[in-house]
Order: structure tokens, then sequence, then C-alpha cells
């Protein structure tokens, strides 16, 4: 079994329990640079909403 880090295991704990946060993830995994409107289109919500949730990920990387 592969052992991971403190910090991925918190990141991962943090991610999970939100869909929108996994789709974000989902939409930046080609790393293509996205800005949040392209990422709100991308997961179906409110661009607003997506710049929440890119501050919370950018604080937990």
């Amino acid at each position: 079994m592969k052992e991971y880090s403190d910090e991925i295991i918190e990141f991962l704990v943090y991610v999970k329990p939100s869909k929108y946060r996994q789709k974000i993830l989902i939409s930046l995994k080609d790393e293509k640079l996205k800005i949040p409107s392209e990422i709100a289109r991308d997961v179906g919500a409110i661009t607003s909403h997506i710049s929440i949730y890119l501050s919370g990920l950018k604080e937990k990387i």
C-alpha cells in the first residue's frame, strides 16, 4: 500500500467532501491555464463561488 504524507492526506480530507472542489480539480487537471469563469462553466457553478473555492484550495496547497 502506498503511503502519503500528512499534507496530502490533509488536502484529500479537505477536497473529498465537496463535489465542487473535486470538479474544480478535474477541470484543472489538464494543466491548461483557466480563469474562474472558464472553470465555472466546466463545473456548472457561479464564478464568485469558484473564486471562493479556489481561495480555499490555495490555502491548503
